[in-house]
């Protein structure tokens, strides 16, 4: 399963970066730009081209979607290349030279990211087609089942359910094996280890790009956090925003080009491609355009101000900037309320997370960056980013970043220790979701990590410079520094001895995602059950089959890809409206089949032919997903047993059963 790992890895990322990079570099984006933002475009046009399919009700297969948009991304690419030759005008940039020493940064930044990717999400797969068994995961699972069975890439609505990332997979899976799992494991190493890393790269060079010092202490602060992208994969899993949050840096990095940039032309050329990349988010998911708004409002408010980024000279009055800026205030608090008031979010901002701290607690814990229920303090990126704060503050020229941050972090304590009206106001875009909105804190304290780490870093460059060294170990020393610093970061957990246990912040993500991820017999959709559902699959071909989902088969749809009747945890209602619409008749009396002819009317209007039962022995046990489920209202199924009128046994292997139907 690892080599299929690996080649879907590979599939995915030739499809986030050939056809935005080919297109981008048609406008004469600089190269590096162009691979930052590239995935914005390439995840943006491939579920066009799939949702338009869908429009058009025609079935296809991956290559019938992915072949066009190459195609399209070339052909603008070899045009480009013929009129560059007849004129020197362009859209977007002067000059597309990246230097060595850009590049270099470039693979800082994707190599660490890749190493400590490969250590604390990848090590902790229990097998390439391990997946999380967290509430949240049947949907993403069945959503990239139901693209591969229909062979319809997309939802038909485009303001549905957000789901570039399940057509990402669904595309990668339908090149591979059909191997939902591995392509999603994949397609979120790519996301976590290449995409926001890059990203990042793309936004840290546009803010720092000429300070050395900055740049690199960037490429390891960039991951790590523990509450992105690490805590997207831990809690859900929230892949959607995990797939939004990664390229943000970059849609904000083109949104900062659009104000630094003198030429007229070039800003327009950037405001379209910022709007391109806005429509994407949307895809992506929704809230991650108001996480950039939230971002970003601080930059543009210090920017009418006067505080620019690349140090031109502001010649309006300073009353005429105040009155722009509260100006711009008012706008930007009109949209807000105007957004949060629309129908289209308002099944996302009345959900609520209840509070679970004191305001002080959460205050408290934002100072040592514990921004979630899964975190432990980080103290010496806490200090890193305290660093860096004081220093944008003083300094001026980065106020903004200093200003997103407290933003955020006001967002966070309101979330986690407050309730009514002012929690929805602000966090609402965000079902009031503390572990969403760490996600935005991570990219505003990454900056300012940075900036701290960098300065600390240079304190003790000048201490070193006071001895007698040479060049040579001067670097050394620094070398092993920041050496020390990653070690003291990413730790793993420690037995030191018989009774002490040292508990580290990335050592209990680690935890986390192993315990999640597992298939072993603690799961509640264990490996043998996987395996068996696999043989089951073989029987059953498409029929539709009756189902308890807590035993673990509400997961079996999306991963083995098996016709379950009920793939949801919550209140279950009957597949197909109209007939026994809330199910309750087959839940509570299938096994009085035999003797009641309104059941058998119910299968015979349903279509269903077999009933599939994993933990049938002993259904309140530990392997039951959620245990405080009230199951008697579904004896009728649990109560089918090989002595049941109406029910052939066809494959058995402990309390695991397949019963066909043969009444």
């Amino acid at each position: 399963m690892w080599s299929l790992f690996g080649f879907d890895l590979f599939i995915a990322l030739i499809l986030l970066y050939l056809p935005g990079y080919f297109i981008l570099r048609a406008f004469n984006l600089s190269n590096l730009r162009s691979l930052a933002f590239a995935p914005v475009l390439s995840a943006l046009f491939l579920y066009l081209f799939s949702f338009a399919y869908v429009k058009l009700n025609i079935v296809t297969s991956s290559w019938v979607v992915i072949l066009p948009v190459f195609l399209v991304s070339l052909v603008v690419f070899v045009i480009s290349r013929a009129v560059s030759k007849r004129s020197d005008k362009n859209w977007l940039q002067k000059k597309s030279v990246n230097t060595k020493e850009d590049w270099l940064y470039a693979f800082l930044y994707v190599g660490i990211a890749a190493a400590i990717g490969l250590y604390v999400f990848v090590e902790t797969l229990d097998g390439a087609a391990s997946f999380s068994q967290q509430y949240d995961n049947y949907t993403h699972l069945s959503l990239v089942r139901q693209f591969l069975d229909t062979g319809l890439y997309a939802q038909s609505s485009f303001l549905g359910y957000p789901s570039a990332w399940h057509n990402l997979v669904a595309l990668v899976a339908n090149i591979g094996q059909q191997q939902v799992t591995v392509a999603a494991n994949a397609v979120n190493y790519a996301i976590s280890s290449v995409v926001f890393p890059f990203a990042m790269f793309s936004f840290m060079s546009l803010i720092f790009g000429r300070c050395k010092t900055i740049m690199v202490c960037g490429a390891i602060c960039s991951v790590a956090f523990t509450a992105y992208p690490w805590g997207l994969l831990a809690f859900g899993p929230l892949y959607p925003n995990l797939l939004g949050y990664a390229v943000l840096p970059s849609v904000m990095a083109i949104f900062i080009l659009v104000f630094s940039e003198p030429s007229l032309k070039r800003k327009i050329g950037y405001l379209g491609l910022f709007v391109i990349g806005c429509i994407a988010l949307l895809l992506m998911h929704p809230n991650v355009i108001f996480s950039g708004m939230v971002l970003l409002a601080p930059f543009v408010f210090t920017w009418i101000l006067g505080y620019r980024i690349n140090e031109e000279q502001v010649t309006s009055s300073r009353r005429k900037r105040i009155l722009f800026a509260a100006g711009f205030l008012v706008v930007f608090c009109a949209i807000w309320v105007l957004c949060y008031k629309s129908p289209l979010m308002g099944s996302v901002t009345v959900f609520n997370w209840p509070a679970y701290l004191t305001g002080f607690e959460a205050i408290a814990n934002c100072f040592v960056l514990i921004w979630t229920k899964y975190g432990l303090p980080q103290y010496l990126l806490a200090f890193f980013v305290a660093i860096g704060f004081v220093v944008c503050v003083v300094k001026r020229k980065h106020l903004w970043i200093a200003i997103s941050y407290l933003i955020v972090i006001f967002m966070l304590v309101v979330a986690e220790s407050t309730e009514g009206q002012l929690k929805h106001v602000l966090t609402g875009f965000w079902y009031t979701d503390s572990f969403r909105i760490a996600a935005m804190a991570t990219i505003a304290a990454i900056p300012l990590a940075s900036v701290g780490f960098a300065g600390c870093f240079k304190v003790i460059s000048v201490v070193i410079s006071k001895f007698d060294l040479t060049h040579l170990e001067k670097r050394c020393l620094g070398f092993l520094l920041l050496l020390f610093v990653c070690v003291l970061i990413f730790l793993p957990n420690m037995k030191v001895s018989t009774n002490t246990y040292i508990e580290t912040p990335f050592g209990h993500t680690r935890e986390i995602l192993s315990e999640h991820a597992t298939l072993s017999e603690t799961a509640v959709y264990e490996e043998s059950e996987v395996e068996f559902v696999a043989k089951a699959k073989d029987i059953v071909g498409d029929a539709l089959v009756l189902n308890i989902p807590f035993d673990g088969s509400f997961l079996s749809y999306g991963v083995n890809g098996i016709n379950t009747a009920y793939r949801d945890l919550e209140t279950p209602k009957y597949w197909r409206e109209g007939v026994d619409r809330d199910g309750k008749l087959l839940r509570k009396s299938l096994d009085e089949y035999e003797s009641r002819p309104e059941i058998k009317q119910a299968l015979l209007e349903t279509g269903a032919q077999y009933v599939l039962l994993l933990d049938s022995e002993d259904t309140q046990g530990a392997r039951m997903f959620n245990c405080s489920k009230d199951l008697s209202s579904w004896e009728g199924i649990m109560g089918v047993s090989e002595e049941t009128a109406g029910f052939e046994l066809v494959l058995s292997d402990g309390d695991m059963k397949l019963y066909r139907i043969t009444g």
